[in-house]
């Protein structure tokens, strides 16, 4: 059991508002911070003092959310992505649904309110990005800093493709009748297309209008111009909605962030009560006890926890850098968790009434005809599609505050102003996003989804773990938070932290690293003259870009760590003498006299 401290034994004093930030002179050092931990092998009170060493000189300009409801927009808006929306309701329908749902609920709160609690803490209590916060605990692992930022950087580039077709189908949505509902009449004649007629419309409209996909994955291709303006139109928003800082970003959050939720519990109402929706909400609920048994089922809830909440970006550590440093994040940790829990499980509900109600005919293509089932799907399909968008926008803006914040923090005086900085950065995404809008860009898109990011994103998790608990110390940064929250707290976070999530983080890393050498990693293209979706095989290339990324995300870690090991002299070397100026050097006492 941890008690409160007194806030005035120590030389962390609360501050109500960011702008109103303590200053502290770098050549302060820490009291004594005693806090009474429970000890669990003889249950007794232990003291803990944390060493001295310098503090920092806290900003007292750093801008701040206006309230707390904006800052838990901003996480909420990043954590809930278009994975919540399609990824999770099939991983339901494939992982034995009730039972996979109850153990995704039990491992939410276990796996992912620590995991939140830890990087909301660390923005919140150093007050900078991901690179400066890193830095600031330990120098030896400020490489961890710039590992998120590449994450944020490579994510987001191919992130804002899936946003840019979400574009592309809300102005197609507009028609009437919807493209994706009847195959195109051929040019000069009054026959449909052949290769429409020989798959389903939804299909053809995807992979030939939308991707203008090729048969097989290949290096170059001209983008598309449609898709490019579409992606341009994204990269606008979100740099409208960063341009004046957190002033703009909020206004937009209150948008894209609260608007899919009414928009989803209106779907809900109006699917549960269609006819045969109570057939596929049974199909949900159904339990299958034999999936617990397995070990891919659990890689696999692991996985999508890691990937909706956002964790190991640095995207929560510069969201919550804005907040006041008493604020209680550990209850902005369960919120956040709760309400992607809501949003997941109600999409879910959502589509599998809707599958009970199309009688499983063609259930496996429900994902794309989920806009075919009501009395007037144009204005469905553009409410659908703007839900979407909004949850991609979100999501998108959550991504660039891993970005835009640990540049500004870096950058001096004259170059953190937000406009500038926020149009060149979001030119340069455009420009680097511009390789997915080619006939071969959806499959790069999966490549790195499925196949880049689950390696580097457990591994900057485990090591962020390593970095609190057993480097910086886990009662250390406990009590540091129990300091700034002037709050008492759970100390089953530190077990958590310590050993629960580390252990399943390092199972989930092992099976990664097993596997790679003798996986043939594959992808679902279009073959133009079956018009069918085949398996094919990346080729080798593609496997070799996917681990050169992989060691790249991970590069900054070796390279940071022996540059500062050049930096710091070895033990025992003597210091030279810092040279002080002329107006330092105190002048002759003369009340001893001249000599002479």
């Amino acid at each position: 059991m941890l008690r409160s401290l007194d806030s005035k034994s120590s030389a962390f004093k609360i501050s109500e508002n960011c702008k109103s930030s303590e200053s502290v002179h770098s050549d302060q050092k820490w009291s004594s911070l005693h806090s009474y931990i429970w000890n669990d092998e003889n249950r007794t009170q232990e003291t803990i003092a944390t060493p001295t060493r310098p503090i920092r000189k806290f900003s007292s300009t750093r801008t701040c959310w206006s309230n707390k409801t904006e800052f838990l927009l901003a996480s909420v808006g990043f954590s809930v992505g278009l994975s919540n929306v399609w990824h999770f309701p099939r991983l339901c329908f494939n992982n034995g649904g009730g039972t996979f749902l109850l153990i995704y609920i039990f491992l939410m709160f276990l796996f992912g309110v620590p995991l939140l609690f830890l990087e909301m803490g660390i923005g919140q209590r150093m007050g900078l990005g991901s690179t400066g916060a890193w830095k600031n605990i330990s120098p030896w692992i400020a490489g961890l800093g710039y590992s998120n930022f590449m994450v944020c950087c490579i994510v987001g580039s191919y992130y804002s493709a899936l946003v840019a077709w979400c574009v592309y189908y809300l102005f197609h949505s507009f028609h009437f009748p919807l493209p994706w509902t009847l195959c195109p009449i051929l040019k000069n004649s009054s026959d449909p297309d052949p290769e429409c007629m020989r798959t389903s419309p939804s299909k053809y409209f995807w992979y030939r209008h939308v991707l203008k996909a090729s048969d097989k994955i290949k290096i170059g291709g001209l983008p598309d111009d449609h898709l490019t303006l579409c992606l341009f139109g994204t990269w606008f928003i979100v740099g409208l909605s960063l341009m004046n800082g957190l002033k703009s970003t909020s206004k937009v959050l209150y948008v894209s962030v609260l608007l899919p939720y009414i928009l989803l519990f209106g779907f809900l109402v109006r699917n549960v009560q269609l006819e045969g929706a109570s057939f596929g909400i049974m199909i949900l609920l159904d339990a299958k006890m034999s999936v617990l048994y397995s070990l891919d089922m659990w890689h696999q809830t692991v996985k999508q926890i890691l990937f909706s909440l956002g964790s190991g970006f640095g995207s929560y550590v510069a969201i919550s850098s804005y907040m006041p440093r008493s604020n209680n994040c550990i209850s902005d940790a369960f919120a956040v968790v709760i309400f992607n829990l809501i949003f997941s499980v109600v999409a879910t509900v959502v589509i599998f009434a809707l599958m009970g109600h199309m009688a499983t005919e063609n259930i496996k293509e429900c994902y794309q005809s989920i806009i075919d089932g009501f009395s007037k799907p144009s204005i469905v399909a553009i409410l659908v599609c703007f839900l979407l968008l909004n949850v991609g926008l979100s999501t998108l803006i959550g991504i660039m505050q891993g970005i835009v914040t640990p540049i500004q923090d870096t950058l001096p005086g004259p170059w953190k102003q937000t406009k500038w900085l926020t149009v060149s950065i979001c030119m340069t995404m455009f420009l680097g996003s511009l390789t997915f809008m080619t006939p071969s860009g959806s499959y790069l898109v999966n490549l790195l989804d499925e196949h880049w990011l689950p390696l580097p994103l457990f591994g900057i998790i485990t090591l962020e773990i390593v970095a609190i608990t057993w480097l910086y110390g886990s009662r250390r940064f406990l009590a540091d938070m129990i300091t700034i929250m002037n709050r008492p707290t759970w100390p089953i976070y530190r077990w958590l932290w310590s050993y629960v999530i580390l252990l399943l983080l390092l199972i989930q890393i092992l099976k990664i690293l097993s596997q790679m050498p003798m996986l043939n990693i594959t992808y679902l293209a279009w073959n133009s003259s079956t018009s069918k979706e085949v398996i094919r095989k990346y080729p080798p290339w593609a496997k070799q870009l996917c681990t050169s990324m992989i060691i790249f995300t991970f590069l900054p870690l070796p390279v940071y760590f022996l540059y500062h090991s050049f930096q710091v002299p070895p033990p025992g070397a003597r210091q030279p003498p810092t040279p002080r100026s002329r107006a330092d050097r105190s002048p002759p006492d003369s009340s001893r006299g001249g000599g002479g």
